[in-house]
């Protein structure tokens, strides 16, 4: 017979199906399920299954979705004890964070080495021009619609070509928006 802490030291290893999960408690920003209880299938180191009814209260064993595999331990001679192996997902949780973090500095230390050639400095700068004539670009587009509905001896119809061609402008379509401003010139008499 085995207690909790000696089944996850020394029970036999096996993967558990999740059938269903019922959430009772989940974190209120990150909606994260801290406390389930799950419908398993544990399928056993001989080749046949069970179903159990595990109940946990911890968000690392709470965030597996009906169809996941989840690692458990069992009595071999008593095979309705039944664990989710912990302490296997805390190690699998741990590597993931020490993978992670290795890769983050790799990609820190490839940025730093790049600084240096000043080409992230170019794209920064680069974004920036960019920016600064679009916004240039709308002021004018602006202006010249203020314009044109000044200028318009039937404001509504040119009211809506105007809201024509700033769609045509937000949905990056120039050749469109040369059209109807043209249509909108020769409507209006300017030339």
């Amino acid at each position: 017979m085995f207690g909790k802490d000696r089944l996850l030291r020394e029970g036999a290893e096996a993967q558990a199906l999740v059938l269903d999960k019922r959430v009772y408690a989940a974190g209120v920003q990150s909606n994260e399920a801290t406390s389930c209880r799950y419908e398993l299938r544990v399928k056993f180191q001989d080749g046949t299954t069970s179903e159990i009814s595990r109940r946990v209260w911890h968000r690392r064993l709470a965030g597996f979705q009906v169809g996941d595999l989840v690692p458990v331990r069992y009595d071999t001679d008593d095979r309705s004890k039944v664990e989710i192996d912990e302490p296997k997902l805390v190690a699998r949780d741990e590597a993931a964070e020490k993978a992670a973090r290795e890769q983050a500095i790799e990609r820190g230390e490839q940025a730093l080495e790049g600084s240096g050639s000043g080409s992230q400095g170019d794209a920064s700068e680069s974004f920036r021009e960019e920016a600064a004539a679009f916004r240039e670009q709308a002021a004018e587009f602006r202006e010249q619609a203020a314009h044109f509905a000044e200028r318009s001896a039937e404001p509504g119809a040119n009211m809506e070509a105007l809201q024509a061609i700033m769609r045509a402008k937000a949905a990056g379509d120039e050749a469109e928006v040369e059209r109807l401003k043209a249509e909108l010139k020769r409507k209006t008499g300017e030339s």
